[in-house]
């Protein structure tokens, strides 16, 4: 979510704001405050404006200094006003985002107290305040601001993908990893589940998505109720794709710098190359990935050169803008050629190992790239709503150190992340910027956590859609509503919805119902 600028410069700006609802008497109201701003006025002025009893500052408050010194000068004026007055405002979190409220003087005294006047700094939010109205005093109560838990679970993991296509990926190109948050608070989503499951005679000790095909109604609702009031965040992987993509980053962007946006570019890369190249020439990247010299190098160069030539061949002549995007992959492939070759180190043009138990690990995860992902775009909905984020992950018996290992590396690449991300798309809808143990990641058993179970539903509907579509198949139809209201869930700037990895005319067939 971005935070609106502060409206809170003049008096008139306090004045036109709307102000902050009180409790009645005997009731109580909560808020989370996002953010403060206080405005120091003249007390004139301020009642000139129509400012109705102006706070201003006891006795013993903060401005104690401007006092003793006026009333050393000037004893006759001890006890009498303080020359200024203070107006609070506060951002508020609300159901469309956050927005700013005129405070009542009740509460300014209070956000004073945190708030640095000299810079508008906070240093205390976002908090949650309770306010209850007793006998005519307003007492405030502050609470502790839970972390946003994210419940994830994946489908279709096979491993590394660099390994995988001389597999064929034993039958599953598709990779789905599912977030649900708790957005509603700790034990919202098991209600859900648990009234669902009466309503529809699901007759299971634990809701998994293999299951569920002969339960389509209960599915359709479990998806409705729980999209209503729990952020969910969907990647959808071709794992074929993903090979691409790593050989488009890896190996061609770094010799295209200035040419456009290196997304939209690496995108229209990606694009052709899925059409153009076979998989004799991807399972040679992946042999090159894994084992990352000269001679491994070798067989792609030659297979990647021919390919190309092909694909030029093969053209129509309404094919212009292909054709050039074409030449472009062939000036940027020999470019890097020629850089490791006079380096004589070809490791620029693979990805890194992923952290892990086994000494070799992996080089394309797809559920560590969609694990990372996810997580930057948990980030860019949380924040500011949440000190931070719990991931509890199903638990992963062969991936938890890989997986733990990519959340240690977060705040540390950061300001590279955030600086690839910076004038792009991706900035809209991730926030890389993360701090020392802002993430904790823990595993759970699926069994004992209803939002696992409800992550298992989704990636599994999910990873079944895009499977048959690569298949060139036809989805199962009987879920069309529940992809209806996914499709829906992403909004501009809070990280929430559907990302698919794969080209750009299979992300539109995923949505056609």
């Amino acid at each position: 979510m971005n935070m609106p600028p502060s409206p809170l410069q003049s008096i008139e700006d306090w004045l036109n704001l709307p102000e902050l609802p009180l409790p009645g008497e005997g009731e109580a109201v909560a808020y989370e405050f996002l953010d403060a701003g206080i405005l120091k006025v003249l007390r004139r002025e301020a009642l000139a404006a129509g400012v109705e009893e102006p706070w201003e500052p006891p006795f013993g408050d903060p401005f104690r200094r401007w006092k003793r010194a006026r009333s050393r000068r000037h004893g006759s004026l001890l006890g009498q006003h303080s020359p200024f007055a203070f107006l609070g405002a506060v951002m508020i979190k609300t159901g469309e985002g956050a927005e700013f409220r005129r405070l009542p003087h009740d509460l300014t005294a209070w956000a004073l107290g945190r708030v640095h006047l000299a810079a508008q700094r906070t240093d205390v939010f976002p908090c949650r305040l309770r306010l209850q109205a007793t006998e005519g005093s307003l007492e405030i109560t502050e609470e502790e601001l839970r972390p946003l838990t994210v419940y994830v679970d994946e489908s279709g993991n096979t491993g590394d993908a660099a390994a995988g296509i001389t597999k064929s990926f034993d039958g599953q190109r598709a990779f789905t990893l599912v977030g649900v948050g708790d957005d509603a608070g700790p034990g919202s989503i098991q209600k859900i589940l648990e009234a669902l499951i009466e309503t529809h005679g699901v007759k299971a000790t634990e809701v998994k998505g293999r299951a569920m095909k002969r339960h389509a109604a209960f599915v359709i609702d479990l998806v409705h109720h729980v999209s209503a009031c729990s952020s969910i965040f969907i990647e959808i992987m071709d794992k074929r794709f993903q090979l691409v993509t790593n050989l488009v980053s890896f190996v061609l962007l770094d010799q295209t710098t200035g040419i456009g946006d290196p997304f939209e570019l690496a995108n229209m890369f990606a694009d052709i190359l899925a059409d153009s190249l076979d998989d004799t020439v991807l399972e040679s990247y992946g042999t090159f990935a894994r084992e990352p010299h000269q001679q491994s190098f070798a067989p792609f160069r030659d297979a990647f050169r021919s390919q190309l030539l092909h694909a030029k061949i093969s053209m129509r002549s309404d094919q212009e803008h292909e054709f050039r995007l074409v030449r472009q992959i062939e000036a940027a492939f020999e470019a890097a050629f020629r850089v490791c070759r006079e380096r004589a180190d070809f490791s620029g043009l693979v990805p890194s190992r992923d952290p892990g138990k086994t000494k070799r690990g992996t080089v394309m995860l797809p559920h560590a790239s969609a694990f990372s992902n996810l997580l930057a775009r948990v980030k860019r909905h949380a924040r500011p709503r949440y000190p931070g984020m719990h991931i509890v992950h199903d638990e992963q018996a062969q991936f938890d150190a890989t997986l733990q290992g990519y959340t240690d590396l977060l705040a540390s690449e950061a300001p590279r992340m955030t600086k690839m991300a910076a004038g792009t798309r991706m900035e809209a809808h991730a926030d890389w910027d993360f701090a020392p143990g802002e993430v904790q990641l823990t595993f759970a058993n699926s069994k004992l956590e209803p939002g696992l179970q409800v992550a298992d539903v989704i990636a599994r509907l999910c990873k079944q859609r895009m499977e048959a579509l690569l298949n060139g198949e036809k989805p199962d139809p009987g879920f069309d509503r529940v992809f209806q209201i996914l499709h829906d869930l992403r909004s501009p700037g809070s990280g929430t919805g559907v990302n698919i990895v794969t080209t750009t005319t299979m992300a539109d067939k995923f949505w056609e119902i």
